[in-house]
């Protein structure tokens, strides 16, 4: 298994990045159901382009 360190810094930042975006989706579900509905879609939508972007690092990892 890959250290923390030992990624490159793009993938931490992109996993980082990811982690914040369900951080303030989870701050915004405390709110009204229409804001918890829309806070999760872009959340999925927002994590779905950070999946993109760090693929090719994963397909030339294998």
């Amino acid at each position: 298994m890959t250290t923390w360190r030992r990624l490159p810094a793009f993938l931490r930042f992109a996993i980082t990045l990811d982690a914040a975006i369900w951080l303030v989706a989870f701050a915004v579900a405390d709110g009204p159901p229409l804001g918890r509905a829309v806070a999760g879609n872009i959340a999925i939508a927002l994590t779905n382009v950070v999946a993109a972007l760090t693929l090719p690092f994963w397909i030339h990892r294998a």
